[in-house]
């Protein structure tokens, strides 16, 4: 196994995604019917964390990952 890929296997664990770092450190008590502003179009993970979370609306910038392939 390469460095490389230990270290990305590392970071996906490691690291959360701002849609998880707004709901899970919410100043509210509740975020049921309000609305999330994010960069991306959500990952998997992440949607399904919105939809526990009871969050109605999701506005996002771009919708497609570029990548370099």
């Amino acid at each position: 196994m390469s460095f490389q890929i230990v270290v990305h296997c590392i970071f996906c664990f490691v690291v959360c995604h701002a849609e998880m770092n707004a709901i899970m450190n919410k100043n509210s008590a509740d975020v049921k019917d309000c609305t999330i502003y994010v960069a991306l179009f959500p990952c998997n993970e992440c949607a399904k964390l919105i939809i526990q979370s009871g969050i109605k609306e999701v506005n996002y910038i771009v919708r497609h990952y570029f990548s370099k392939i």
